[in-house]
Formats: structure tokens, sequence, C-alpha cells
């Protein structure tokens, strides 16, 4: 018996002294129960809290004038009893049921004559050990206090900054701080600064050990701390060593259904739209089945027992995860602790598979890496080799196209840790992405990815309504982090150097255009000769069947040029119409491209028929780029507003996909674009109409020229007064 003395007296003397405690309000609450019961059970999982608690209610009750006391369940428990006032402490490390109710046997029938107040700490593993005996003596349920998710989140930023001061931790703004650094755990000496944007995350997490310990260890171990919130978050490696320890000894005894069981229950909950598991599912021993054969080539023939045996074997399994890993309310049993699904994404090969294929986006971009990624010590990540890239790539697209906020997601996760790594990632995605827009437009590709026999299409034309071009050089613009850093063209399909050119003619590249666009110009002078190549350059890249050179007309003069001065050879490439018979030297004598014109040299390269096409599409184009604007004034807004791929307004679309520096490349000559609105408006009902040309019977006719995506229209390079005549002399 220890009376005050020794081991419990040196600990609350020492807990009196911690100033890093934080008196949280839950121990207020636990008072009120011992006060009206005289005993509580506190229950938490490791480093919740429970001995500290134990710890200021016995310094609050000797105060009081209680004797405090710590039970040894191996003493006569006699001596527990013979004594008035007291406050009792039971923080066993291991308990059984025979101690506990031996003691308890004596202990509860003297708590109110010797005013005996009992503090019994439990964690979760233990708890239906307790419960078992406490329930015998028909106590409340109210004595039960869990405290697991006891702390709200100011208490935890105060009690981690408290930590973070007693181990000379500063905090500071996001731009100063360095405990991310790699020197802090070489160099002791260097001050360690957390900003508060780490601690307005960590205050928001509920680690597998408790938030007490955890911010403990988090502040006076520099490779805790070196791991900022993902210390937090990630579970314990004890944790995912014992599941693949499971998963180990399930595979080497595949006769031993309880441990294949166990792993089974796990992998069920995860694939489960609900992450749970409910006994009474109809199908559940059939699905049970199917995991034994997926994961273990355990085969449950009909002599191993009926449906009624299964369950019943499964249902003993779940007892025994029961507060351990699993937790039992409201008749379904689910993960006691969300890090238990990434520690399973750790435990074997099967599992990879798994997250890539149906685990969240934000599971995939925390978690998995390159095969030479080399990131912090002691961080979890799961390394995955080429074989898995068509998996990622196609996962990662579909997710990309959905929002602004998944593409930024996506993007950066790329740039930040398949960077530095050989380019065979990207260039699957966008084989990818070509094999969606293609398949889309009903064009052949020759990009057919298999994915475990099925063909990666499946999933592609699911997706194939959120891609469009405008959204692929958001992609494009994103993953160069605004062209400042070219990596993605080192060697890159056709496809990607196609969306890249298009991206830098659009002026996207403001902070690094020049060094961006020739390294494009010579990939695309590299290819320029390649059958395969050309054959490209003639596939559509929107509904309206506007290829590549199409789009290269609407915008900036100067890489228009550069390209075609590579490519005049190949006339055939320019004659391939729009669904509204446009070519895209048609469009670029409408928009009074001067130098374009000059490049292509039409004087010797066509007839004089189409130049006098061209001639007429000139004058109109002048007309109403600068006088004709009357008859727009008719145009329906609500048609201006409407775009053909997913019914968002040019504004919207603009807000949605602009950077800051793109204002600085727009043209001055674009301010006036009213005109523009009719060539906005186009019927959504029939995006393939193919009509043969209207008779130009005047040059001021309007021509319905421009069928682009909205997005793109937003930033058209149109010609001045001067280019317009000069187009107009070129053709004479």
């Amino acid at each position: 018996m220890k009376l005050f003395s020794g081991e419990i007296y040196e600990a609350l003397l020492e807990h009196r002294e911690d100033k890093a405690f934080l008196r949280p309000a839950i121990c207020d609450a636990i008072d009120k129960q011992l006060q009206e019961n005289n005993i509580v059970v506190i229950t938490g999982r490791e480093g919740t809290g429970k001995s500290k608690l134990s710890l200021e209610l016995a310094s609050i009750y000797n105060e009081k004038g209680y004797v405090i006391m710590k039970v040894d369940l191996s003493e006569n428990y006699a001596i527990y009893t013979n004594i008035n006032d007291a406050l009792l402490i039971i923080d066993d490390k291991v308990y059984t049921s025979d101690s506990l109710n031996a003691l308890m046997k004596h202990l509860l029938p003297v708590l109110l004559d010797k005013n005996i107040k009992v503090v019994l700490t439990c964690s979760n593993l233990d708890l239906e050990t307790v419960r078992s005996v406490l329930e015998k003596d028909k106590l409340k349920d109210e004595v039960f206090i869990d405290i697991n998710r006891c702390l709200n989140v100011d208490e935890k930023e105060k009690m981690l900054k408290r930590y973070l001061k007693t181990n000379n931790i500063a905090t500071s703004a996001s731009s100063e701080s360095n405990f991310k650094d790699p020197n802090i755990l070489t160099d002791l000496s260097v001050q360690v600064t957390l900003d508060d944007d780490a601690i307005k995350v960590i205050k928001n997490e509920e680690p597998w050990k408790g938030f007490p310990l955890c911010a403990s260890l988090f502040s006076s171990n520099r490779k805790c701390l070196h791991l900022g919130e993902k210390y937090f978050t990630n579970p314990p490696s004890d944790l995912f060593e014992e599941l693949k320890e499971l998963y180990k000894t399930a595979r080497e005894n595949s006769n031993c259904i309880d441990t294949i069981n166990e792993y089974c229950i796990l992998v069920y909950i995860m694939n489960n739209s609900n992450h749970h598991l409910d006994l009474n599912e109809n199908n559940l021993c059939r699905q049970f089945v199917e995991l034994y054969q997926t994961l273990f080539q355990f085969k449950y023939t009909p002599e191993r027992g009926s449906n009624e045996d299964k369950k019943i074997a499964i249902e003993k399994a779940l007892h025994r995860m029961n507060n351990k890993y699993l937790r039992f309310q409201e008749g379904v049993y689910t993960f006691i602790h969300p890090c238990l699904s990434i520690a399973m994404f750790l435990s074997s090969d099967y599992m990879v598979h798994y997250l890539l294929q149906k685990g969240s986006l934000i599971d995939i971009t925390e978690l998995v890496r390159s095969k030479d990624y080399t990131g912090l010590e002691n961080e979890l990540v799961i390394k995955i080799d080429k074989d898995y890239h068509h998996i990622l790539g196609e996962r990662l697209m579909r997710h990309a196209f959905e929002n602004l906020d998944a593409l930024l997601l996506v993007t950066q996760y790329i740039y930040k840790y398949w960077r530095s790594s050989s380019n065979e990632m990207v260039n699957m995605i966008f084989s990818h992405i070509e094999f969606i827009l293609f398949q889309s437009f009903g064009v052949k590709t020759d990009y057919l990815q298999q994915l475990d026999g099925e063909e990666v299409s499946e999933n592609s034309i699911k997706a194939e309504n959120q891609v469009s071009l405008s959204k692929i050089i958001m992609l494009v613009d994103e993953l160069t982090y605004k062209g400042r850093d070219p990596w993605i063209y080192a060697s890159g399909t056709d496809f990607l150097i196609l969306s890249g050119l298009v991206t830098a003619a659009m002026g996207r590249y403001a902070t690094n255009r020049n060094q961006t666009f020739d390294i494009l110009l010579s990939e695309f002078q590299n290819r320029v000769h390649s059958e395969s190549f050309v054959k490209q350059l003639r596939k559509p890249l929107d509904i309206y069947r506007n290829t590549f050179f199409h789009f290269l007309m609407i915008f900036s003069q100067k890489e228009s040029c550069q390209i075609l001065s590579l490519i005049t050879g190949e006339k055939r490439i320019f004659d391939v119409e729009n669904v509204k018979k446009f070519t895209p030297i048609d469009i670029a004598a409408y928009l009074g491209k001067r130098s374009v014109l000059e490049v292509l040299d039409l004087k010797t390269n066509c007839t004089k028929n189409i130049r006098n096409r061209l001639r007429r599409l000139a004058r109109s184009g002048n007309i109403e780029n600068f006088n004709g604007n009357s008859k727009n004034k008719m145009i329906d807004q609500a048609m201006v507003n409407e775009t053909a791929d997913d019914g968002t307004s040019p504004e919207k679309l603009q807000s949605e996909y602009a950077d800051d520096e793109k204002k600085e490349v727009i043209d001055e000559s674009k301010q006036n674009k009213s005109f523009l609105k009719k060539t906005f408006s186009r019927s959504k009902d029939k995006p393939y109409k193919t009509e043969k040309h209207d008779k130009l019977k005047c040059e001021s006719e309007f021509i319905d020229i421009l069928y682009f995506e909205d997005a793109m229209l937003n930033i058209v390079d149109f010609g001045k007064l001067e280019d317009y005549q000069a187009c107009i002399n070129l053709l004479s």
C-alpha cells in the first residue's frame, strides 16, 4: 500500500510542477461524477491523459483533506477499506476479472460509509473487462467517461503552445518557420520555429495515441517536429507493423480462419461504402468468401461449414478486435480511429492496389510517391514503380477535371512529388487525357492502356464530358508552375507538346514565356516530319472540331508564325475544316493576322478563288471588329453566357481558370469585344452542325466564324486596323 508516499507522492509533486499541463473542461465533469457516485472510470487510448487527470483529481482532493492512495491489486484489499476520507487511484497496466472483482467486492459496500472516492483508469483494450465487473454491481453508465475526444480545439492549441514553449520552440508566421528544414535534425543550436498555419491544422487533429502525448513528443523530439502535421495524422509504426504481421500470419497459415477473418474484416470495412460491418448484412458470408479467395487464395468449400458457422466465426473475430481496432456502435462495427485506414494501406501489396483504385484523393496525394522519392525521416509513404503509373494517372485525371480545387490539388501533388523522377508518369497522364478527349469526339487513337485485363476507357468515357481543351490548358499551366518550370517537356507525348504550345500561344506563360516556348518549339521541330505527329495536327481538339492550327490562329501571332514557319510544306494541315467549314487560314484572315498570312505566302500557295474568299473574310472581320456592332445588340444575353461543355458563364469560367499573371499579357487591342457576343452563342443541341458556306453577298455580312470554347474566346488576339488593310493587300 502507498499512503500518500513513495511513487504517488513524487508523481503528485511532479504533476503540480508541470507547467505544460492544461486542465481540460472534462476534468470538472469527472469531478462531478466522482462526487455523485463516489466512483468514476476514465477510459481512453494510450496518451489521452488518463493518468494526468487522475493526478489532477488527487491534487484537488488532497487540498480538501483526503488521503491519497494508489491501489495495488496484488495486496490485501482490506487495507483500503479501513480508512475514511480517501481517494483511491486504480491505474493498473493490465486488468483481470478476478483481481478487480475481488477488490470491488470489498470496496463498493463501504464507499458511502467511509467517504471513499475511487478513480479507475483503463485503456480501451481493458474496458470490456472493467465494464463486465462493474456492471454486476449495477453502477450507472455515467461513471464511465471516455476522454478520447474530450479536448476542444482551443484546449489543444493552448496545450500545444505550452509544450512548444517548454521545449523552446518558437511560433511565427509561415514565412519564418523552419521546422521542416533538415538542418534542425543535425544542428541542435538552430532555433526551431513552427508556423501558425501548422498549428491551425494540428489543433484539429485527433491522433491515434492521444493528443496530450503526441503534443509532448512532437515538441520534445525534432524528428517528430520535422514531420509537422503528419505526425498527428499518420498511424504509429507499431500499428501498421501489427497489421502487416496480421496479414503475413494469415498468408503463411492459410488454414487459420481466425486470423484470415480478422484481416478480412478490416478490408471489408474499408471496401464498404459506409465503412462499417453489419452482421445482419444479407450477403456478408458470400462477400467474405470472395475476400478469402482474393486476399489469400483460400477457398471456403461447403464442407468447411454452413453460412451460420461462417457468421459465428466472423462474430468471434469481431469481438476479439473490438476496442482494439474496432468499436461497436448503433449495431455496426467501425474503425476505432480514422488512421486505421492509412495503416491498412501500408499493411500489404493488395491494399496499395486498392488505395490507387478506390482510396480517397486526399489519401493518394498524402501517401503515394514515386520509386525514387526521398522524403522526411520517419515519413509514412508508399513508393510505387511504373507498373502502377497507369492506374495512378487514370485516377488523378478522373479527379483533376471535376473542379478547380481538385485540379489544383492534383497538379500541386504531381509537381511536388513527381517532378524529380522521370517523365513517365506525366507522359502516361497525357496519353490518358488524349484518349479521353479523342474518344469523346469519336476519333481513333492508338492509346489503349490495359488495366487488369480491362480497358481504361470504361472509366475514361465516364469522364469525357468533363474534359475540354481549356481545362487541359489550365492543367498544363499549373503543372509547369505558370511556365516557370517547363519540366514536363523533357520528353513528352505529341499531345502534351501540342497542349503546351496552345498554352504558350495564349500568353499564359507570362513569367517564363520565352524559355518555355523555345523548349516547346524545339520539341515541335523534332516531331514535325513524323507522319504520326502530322496526323495529330489534323485531329479535333474541341466539340467544334477545331484543330491545333485553328486554335493557334486565334492567339498570339508571334508564336503562331514561329510554328508555322516550320511546317509550311504540309499544306493539307491548313485545309482541315471545323464544323462551320472554316479552315485555320479562314480564321487568320477574319482576325486580321497579317504576319500569319505573310508566313504562308498565299499569293503563291493557293488559288485565286481561295484568296478572294479570304479577302472577303478579312473585310468582314474588319467591319465587324471596328464598325458593325448594330446586329449584336439584339443577341440574347442568356445565350451569350452559356458554354457548350458545362453551362458555365464565360465570366465564371474566366474567374475559375484565371491567374494573376493573365491580365499582364492581354493585348490592349482586345478591350472592345462587344462584336463577339453573337459568336459566343451557339446551339447546344447541334454541336456538330455541318452546313455549307453561305455565299458572301457583301463584305459587311456577319460571318459566324469563331466557334471555340468561351474560355478561349475571352483572350482572342485581333489584328489592328492597319493589319486588316495589309491582309487585304496581301490577298489581292
